[in-house]
């Protein structure tokens, strides 16, 4: 009869490490796990005839992406094996970094109602109400999400009291235990209820659900010249199931507007103490400051709930929320269902976007402090190239790409001069480059080339499901966190258009593969609203205005000169004095150009002057339909009396011509890359000159925009 009763408690008691909570769980495909299929096992150590002063309470946290029916399943108090846990669910294993507190509960009667009613006493202000007693202590998981206890006999309620951010929902939290416990299985030649427990094993669960985060652009229409973003496409905004895919590019001209929104999905359940986005662009874009605007779960936040720092030349913003009040609403909101946080901000395409090469905007969230910054002393490269080495914590697998983006950082200019996205080794999804630079592939390794040894540089990292150690300025070792989410990047490209002034005549030098062509005209462009191309300029540049009415007297000079020459002393020293003003001239406007924009009046528009080959040119337009207007004809020659039409778009620049820009053969057949523009001759025209471009500009505004006809496709530097 006493052997009866002692087996009654023990059931009753080994009862309890069942968790309290059942949640309804969804029937998978898996099936549905059996009692019988996780027994705990026992060896003779984990045992004892007589009472144990104390019992050693191992709880280990389990985690897993869903839980098979059946779950929680009754259990024995053993230790259960990796077998064994894999019949429990989907990628179950343990988890570090929870902590369970823990009290002693004297009242057997308030412990029987905590029983009856878990949900209720599911956190520490609920607990303690209800016991009038603090804590009796606290335990974390680690070393595979194991937390060990000594406890004395009597009644236990333990409580999930922090968890890691990406933890969705609970199983089996919290629970109750009754000690000491006896055996419920035999164990060696104990047969059930003749022994105590010295170690028992509890299993409490969690459920994951990953972040969600996803970048595109937005539906603000102030400022854009785009003819892409002017008819909206539910394509070109941010969707969670494309994170991992190719955006769509856009169009845009320089100086325009280009706005971004990314959206993060934060689960149900899920506890934040901080979050944090980092966005960095190629310098073909800058951050517009303070555009950004942040939306939770519909609500816009105040400047003053977060902390944004813009990283340096408009490289873009690390955005850090841990304001106290802002991160409990975050929670609060959590604890009703799905978040969404919306980032909405602009960049300004710059001077340095150059044509046919996308331009990236790369974002990645974490639950904590940004972790991209390479603070690594920086390196020259050797021979123009820096090479990535990559190291991982632990092996991937070929079935599972990992997707990176590297930005390769000019420390020298502080600007991202580089960047690169991999999904998968030696995949490349995007790249943009500065020119003259390219960057060579080995499986998740790079190659930065083309660069300026006299500069110094660091690589910095997003990985998507990982965090960058860096040991060196081009060394990084990563670490997995499930947490770190990256998305494919949004890109945004300038087109232009060749051209090449001729006299529609066969030329007498290179046997018919072009015709004469023509110096000195003269041209302005419009758009399809009839408005004038400008060039604009920072009104700080006093400086750099000097120096470009400096650099074109030079140039002036330099030309007259030559051009006063007799023709046998026109040689290769006397044009190499007229390049290298032209050179100094070109980099002065360069350097005082911002951006372009459109007016009205024809006197401002950015004048382009064909060069001796008849070549001009025109990059960083948005993709669309414009017109050349003559202004002044070559010397001898009529002036046009109606517009000439022409287009951008993706082909333009090196496709889609009726001639060669620089009279080269390759295979037998020309390059058709230009559109050619004919004029009538009125007398027989002047020929020679020099083989330079010239520009006319008005003012400094104007001047900035000569640049323009001097850029060259990356690809053919």
């Amino acid at each position: 009869m006493k052997k009866n009763k002692n087996l009654l408690s023990l059931l009753l008691s080994i009862f309890l490490l069942i968790g309290i909570v059942s949640p309804v769980l969804a029937v998978t495909d898996l099936g549905s796990v059996q009692k019988e299929e996780v027994v705990g096992s026992f060896t003779k150590d984990d045992v004892q005839e007589t009472k144990p002063q104390q019992t050693n309470l191992f709880v280990h946290k389990l985690v897993a992406d869903e839980y098979n029916l059946g779950v929680p399943v009754d259990h024995n108090g053993g230790k259960l094996e990796e077998g064994q846990l894999g019949k429990l669910g989907t990628n179950v294993k343990g988890l570090d970094g929870v902590t369970f507190t823990y009290y002693k509960v004297e009242d057997a009667k308030k412990f029987k109602e905590m029983v009856n009613y878990p949900a209720a006493y599911a956190s520490k202000e609920a607990v303690e109400e209800h016991l009038e007693a603090q804590a009796t202590g606290t335990v974390v998981t680690k070393n595979g999400g194991v937390a060990e206890v000594a406890l004395a006999d009597g009644n236990y309620w333990f409580i999930e009291t922090d968890r890691p951010t990406n933890i969705t929902e609970a199983v089996a939290v919290p629970f109750g235990i009754t000690l000491p416990l006896m055996n419920q299985v035999t164990v060696e030649k104990h047969a059930p209820g003749t022994v105590y427990l010295k170690n028992v094993h509890v299993y409490p669960k969690n459920l994951t659900k990953k972040v969600q985060l996803d970048k595109g652009f937005g539906k603000s229409k102030e400022g854009i010249d785009s003819s892409m973003l002017k008819v909206w496409q539910e394509t070109y905004g941010p969707k969670y199931e494309n994170y991992l895919n190719d955006k769509a590019k856009i169009d845009a001209r320089i100086g325009s507007t280009v706005p971004f929104e990314s959206k993060t999905s934060l689960k149900q359940g899920q506890i934040y103490k901080k979050l944090s986005w980092s966005d960095i662009m190629t310098d073909g874009l800058k951050y517009n400051e303070g555009s950004l605007k942040v939306t939770v779960g519909g609500e816009e936040l105040s400047s003053s709930e977060y902390t944004v720092t813009s990283l340096a030349n408009g490289m873009g913003f690390d955005l850090v929320i841990e304001n106290t009040e802002a991160i409990k609403k975050i929670n609060e909101k959590l604890e009703a269902g799905d978040v969404e946080v919306v980032l909405n901000y602009t960049a300004i395409v710059t001077k340095l976007a150059v044509v046919d090469s996308p331009e990236s905007n790369n974002i990645t969230f974490t639950p904590g402090e940004p972790t991209h910054k390479n603070d690594q002393n920086p390196i020259n490269p050797s021979e123009g190239k820096i090479s990535v080495t990559k190291s991982w914590d632990k092996n991937l697998e070929e079935s599972k790409p990992v997707l990176i983006t590297y930005m390769l950082i000019d420390k020298t200019t502080n600007t991202n001069v580089a960047t690169v996205t991999l999904y998968g080794s030696a995949n490349i999804v995007s790249k943009s480059v500065n020119e003259g630079m390219d960057i060579e592939v080995d499986g998740y390794n790079v190659t930065f080339t083309g660069l300026n040894n006299e500069h110094q540089y660091v690589v910095e990292e997003f990985a998507n499901g990982y965090d960058p150690k860096y040991t060196a300025a081009n060394i990084i070792e990563n670490k997995e966190n499930p947490n770190t989410i990256t998305p494919t990047p949004p890109q945004v490209v300038v087109g232009g258009k060749k051209f090449v002034k001729t006299n529609g005549e066969p030329d007498r030098i290179t046997d018919a593969i072009t015709t004469n062509r023509l110096a000195g005209a003269e041209f302005v462009i419009k758009n399809d609203a009839g408005k004038y191309l400008k060039a604009l300029a920072e009104s700080k540049i006093a400086k750099e205005e000097q120096t470009v009415k400096k650099a074109k007297e030079n140039l002036d000079q330099a030309v007259e000169t030559y051009n006063k020459l007799p023709e046998d002393q026109q040689d290769d020293q006397a044009k190499k004095v007229v390049d290298e003003a032209q050179d100094a001239y070109n980099k002065a406007v360069k350097d005082a150009a911002t951006a372009y924009d459109w007016g009205d009046n024809r006197d401002e528009a950015l004048v382009l002057v064909s060069d001796a080959q008849g070549r001009f040119e025109i990059t960083g337009l948005s993709y669309g339909n414009y017109k050349l207007e003559e202004i002044k004809a070559p010397q001898g020659f009529a002036k046009l009396e109606s517009d000439v039409e022409f287009t951008v778009d993706e082909n333009s620049y090196t496709k889609n011509g009726d001639i060669e820009y620089t009279i080269e053969i390759t295979d037998g057949k020309p390059k058709y890359d230009a559109k050619e523009v004919k004029n009538k001759n009125l007398t027989i025209p002047q020929t020679g000159g020099i083989g330079t471009v010239i520009f006319t500009v008005v003012g400094i505004g104007l001047m900035a925009g000569a640049v323009i006809a001097m850029r060259r496709n990356k690809e053919e530097a």
